[in-house]
């Protein structure tokens, strides 16, 4: 039986501020270092917290017109489920279309996460930013 994955949506409640209000803060950024290209730089946690903040950086990338979407998870922390749900969601809609997503990692803890929900076969990592954009590159 085949699961088609679906969007992940983030959690409802009260509004809570800023992120640096919040006890596990992500704060994104969003840069442009070439015309085709998208990086959507994390840094905190990826939980049920916060992954509304990522959804909400990453989802109007994916129909934005760009050849490769980089996620750099270098400065995060911790990545839960709700983040993994999302990074596979981004995965399936870039098989699907005409873009790449390339996520560069470091910390062991993530690549183990990412191992854990079986995306390492999925997703192409890369040590560093300037790797990920390379055409030619390979993935770790």
């Amino acid at each position: 039986m085949t699961v088609e994955p679906k969007a992940p949506h983030g959690a409802s409640g009260p509004d809570l501020g800023e992120p640096a209000a919040l006890p596990h803060a992500l704060r994104v950024r969003i840069s442009h270092p070439r015309p085709d290209a998208i990086v959507v730089t994390l840094v905190g946690e990826v939980d049920g917290a916060t992954v509304e903040r990522f959804e909400d950086a990453l989802l109007p990338r994916l129909s934005a017109g760009v050849r490769l979407i980089v996620v750099d998870l270098v400065a995060v922390g911790f990545l839960g489920v709700a983040g993994l749900a999302l990074l596979d969601y981004t995965c399936h809609r870039a098989r699907a279309g005409e873009f790449a997503v390339r996520v560069v990692v470091r910390d062991r803890e993530i690549k183990h996460a990412l191992h854990k929900a079986w995306l390492d076969e999925s997703i192409d990592c890369y040590p560093s930013v300037q790797a990920a954009l390379e055409p030619n590159e390979s993935p770790i």
